[in-house]
């Protein structure tokens, strides 16, 4: 698969924004989404979604300290990585997928790493919320 970077549009280029770690790029109003291929930095390259399961079982004491921590529940993560774009980590061990509602970030043997409800996105997360899913 060719990785590639989100395209620059000319008009847009003085609307540019970078995030804190200068690992992807989101326009603002362009409309432009991200494509299976484009590379996010360390957040990850665009796949088509795996469809790994979470594997309750195989929680890492991380995800279940972070979902109590931030209100998240079996569903909503579950529904995360169902309906989510998925964006390949560590040569595609792991998973960040990526909803409107939050991410997860799921292993291929299925355990929950970690999860982020969209009331605790960062900056870096919502620009990559706008470059998947417009604004």
């Amino acid at each position: 698969m060719a990785v590639k970077n989100v395209p620059i549009p000319e008009a847009f280029k003085q609307q540019l924004l970078k995030d804190p770690f200068n690992s992807f790029k989101a326009f603002k109003g362009t409309g432009n989404v991200a494509k299976i291929g484009d590379s996010f930095g360390k957040a990850g390259i665009l796949v088509r979604n795996p469809e790994i399961k979470i594997e309750w079982s195989k929680v890492s004491s991380h995800g279940l300290e972070r979902m109590a921590e931030r209100g998240v529940t079996r569903s909503m993560a579950e529904s995360w990585v169902k309906n989510g774009k998925a964006l390949s980590q560590n040569n595609g061990s792991k998973h960040l997928y990526f909803s409107k509602e939050g991410a997860a970030v799921v292993a291929n043997d299925g355990t929950l790493v970690t999860v982020i409800p969209k009331s605790k996105f960062d900056d870096a997360y919502n620009l990559l919320s706008i470059s998947l899913f417009g604004k």
